[in-house]
Formats: C-alpha cells, sequence, structure tokens
C-alpha cells in the first residue's frame, strides 16, 4: 500500500513544519505588503523554533504569498485538506479575489450543443 510522496531524508519533519507554517500565513496575510509577509514568515517560524531558511528563500516565499500564491516546500507536503472544506472555500475566495476563474473550461460536447463547434459557423 502507497501513501502520498513524500521527500525523502532526514529534513522531512522541517519540510512538514515550514509548510504549516507557510500555509497559516498564507491564510492570513495575503493582502499584507511583502515585506511584512517576509518579517511575519521569518517570525512565525522562528515562534515555532523551526530552522529559519536563508534570506532569499525567506524573500521567494514572501513574494508568492504576497501575490495570493501558495508555496510548496517540497512534494506531498500539502494536506488534501486545504484543498476541500473551509481552507479550500478560502482559497477560492483568495483566487476568485485576485481575478482568476476557478470553473473549469467548457468542453467541446457542451460548445457543440450550443452550435459553437469549429466548422459550424456560417459565412
Amino acid at each position: 500500500m502507497s501513501g502520498p510522496s513524500r521527500p525523502a531524508g532526514e529534513h522531512t519533519d522541517v519540510y512538514i513544519a515550514q509548510q504549516r507554517a507557510i500555509l497559516d500565513v498564507l491564510e492570513h496575510c495575503s493582502v499584507e505588503p511583502e515585506a511584512n509577509i517576509e518579517q511575519l514568515l521569518r517570525g512565525t517560524l522562528e515562534a515555532r523554533n523551526i530552522p529559519v531558511p536563508p534570506e532569499p528563500w525567506l524573500h521567494a516565499v514572501a513574494g508568492e504569498i504576497a501575490n495570493d500564491h501558495l508555496y510548496v516546500v517540497a512534494n506531498g507536503m500539502v494536506p488534501n485538506e486545504y484543498f476541500s472544506g473551509a481552507s479550500g472555500g478560502r482559497a477560492a475566495d483568495r483566487a476568485q479575489l485576485a481575478g482568476h476563474d476557478l470553473q473549469p473550461p467548457e468542453s467541446s460536447t457542451e460548445r457543440m450543443a450550443e452550435g459553437h463547434a469549429p466548422g459550424n459557423q456560417i459565412a
């Protein structure tokens, strides 16, 4: 039986802790300026006794959060629950506020049923 893909190695616990901190900061601070987010991220990591990565990492993650993007530390680090339930609803709300359309594109079958299939135009 195989579970979700996880990075191998001794740093997995650190990656999990970093990802949780990123999710918490993203949930509460995506509307803050990047510099504030960077300071909050550093403070969150320090408060949780998580090793603080180098400045370029902090800057990159803060930049993603400032752009309302989720920074993923490593494959398998974001729990599936983040994309469903209350967290998923907040993620969808943030995406909608940022002007992203989360609706799937209309299928070709739906377009053909509406008379919009390629080659079905009247000249």
